[in-house]
């Protein structure tokens, strides 16, 4: 570890338990460091750190939070305090979620299924290395690492890709779909064939179960964007 100073931390999730947790365990740890600031939302974390006068070194930030979220609370980090690494805190273990948050910035990501020891790990690798993704993730995409990450984001659904897939979670035809965007059918089969090369799926279907199982829908647009 970096000989100079106590490692700082602040966590924004909005359920009290989750913070109450990290808090602990952080406390419990032997090793210099300590949780300085804690946030139910995005705009809360970030009104805390613009008034403290020690800033924290890393912000756990959840994804699916009330007010503001975890996207546009890693935007705002990024923007306003480029020096806070800041790792995504979700249950959310699929790539479109991993990806989005990297790409907002994030350094990291960390599942909340986390032991102790993970999290110690978690927090000694971002403070020296800058990167860190939890065992589980790892596991499971191996493909993913800081250097592959760019190349990864390039895959992801743009905004209007993501409206489309949120149509087809209501199983809306090609018809209802391009009448809804003000598009022609030709335009809106080419977008699904571009999704399908996106995501390697095969079928409409497939995108669907994607998407669902992405949170795409009302609820990603509505809660995270």
């Amino acid at each position: 570890m970096k000989e100079h100073a106590t490692i700082r931390i602040a966590i924004a999730d909005d359920h009290l338990p989750i913070r109450q947790g990290i808090t602990k365990i952080i406390a419990d740890m032997n090793m210099d460091c300590i949780v300085i600031i804690e946030a139910a939302d995005g705009r809360e974390l970030l009104d805390k750190i613009a008034a403290a006068t020690i800033q924290p070194d890393i912000c756990f930030v959840d994804i699916g939070m009330e007010g503001m979220n975890g996207y546009d609370t890693m935007l705002a980090l990024r923007r306003d305090y480029p020096f806070i690494k800041g790792i995504g805190l979700s249950l959310y273990l699929d790539k479109f979620h991993i990806l989005s948050m990297i790409k907002c910035g994030s350094r990291g990501y960390i599942s909340k299924n986390f032991s102790a020891e993970e999290l110690k790990r978690a927090i000694l690798v971002l403070y020296e290395e800058g990167f860190f993704l939890s065992a589980d993730i790892r596991k499971y995409y191996p493909d993913l690492t800081e250097k592959t990450a760019p190349d990864l984001i390039k895959k992801l659904p743009d905004e209007k890709e993501i409206r489309y897939m949120e149509m087809l979670t209501e199983d809306k035809s090609y018809k209802d779909i391009a009448k809804k965007m003000h598009l022609s059918i030709r335009t809106v089969e080419h977008a699904a064939e571009k999704i399908k090369e996106k995501l390697e799926v095969n079928s409409r279907i497939e995108i669907a179960i994607y998407a669902m199982k992405a949170g795409i829908g009302k609820f990603f647009l509505n809660k995270f964007r």
